[in-house]
């Protein structure tokens, strides 16, 4: 599973409008953000594939129902397909990029939902005989407030009976004492995201 920090250029919007800005015509630049604010883009999905984030959507179109939509974008270039005449970087590819960065299923909650598997998969990486041998270790709860949420971070004891209440711990202070005995290279890396 990859994933990115916050610090990564593919999760700032001002790069990647940027990346879209060199990659398009000023005209499929207008024309891409009039589909994104008439809501043509029916579907969007993003992933996460060999260091690039790919982009999958439908796009209403002019002629036939809908184009279908293919955007590969790395640190370096932002590169587009489309069925439609036009083929590449086209107003179908710049819709789906405007609709990846604003609206609230794009990349806000692209970052989310990788995060949280980011959290699943370090979760089931602590063996049982990890656990035996350390003290206190850190676990996560997050509390949804309206579209957003918030995360606490919690120290807390193995027992053989299951784990401890915990003691809330400050996620700034984490990453300020990252030598704590029980902070683990990996809860430096989600607090940093």
């Amino acid at each position: 599973m990859e994933y990115y920090t916050q610090q990564s250029p593919l999760l700032n919007k001002e790069f990647l409008l940027n990346l879209l800005h060199k990659t398009v015509s000023s005209v499929y630049w207008d024309r891409g953000k009039s589909y994104y604010f008439n809501k043509r883009v029916l579907e969007l999905k993003a992933q996460v594939f060999n260091n690039k984030i790919i982009l999958t959507s439908r796009v209403k179109g002019n002629y036939q129902d809908f184009y279908e939509v293919k955007v590969e974008i790395t640190e370096e270039k932002l590169q587009g397909s489309c069925t439609c005449p036009i083929g590449a970087n086209c107003k179908h590819v710049a819709a789906t990029v405007f609709h990846f960065l604003y609206h609230p299923t794009g990349l806000d909650s692209f970052i989310f939902s990788t995060w949280l598997k980011y959290l699943k998969i370090q979760f089931y990486r602590f063996e049982e005989s990890i656990l035996r041998h350390q003290d206190y270790f850190l676990i996560y709860r997050l509390y949804p407030e309206g579209e957003s949420f918030t995360i606490r971070a919690y120290k807390v004891k193995s027992r053989k009976t299951g784990i401890t209440k915990g003691i809330e711990i400050s996620i700034n202070s984490l990453g300020r004492n990252p030598d704590r005995p029980y902070v683990q290279p990996e809860d430096i890396i989600i607090v940093s995201m």
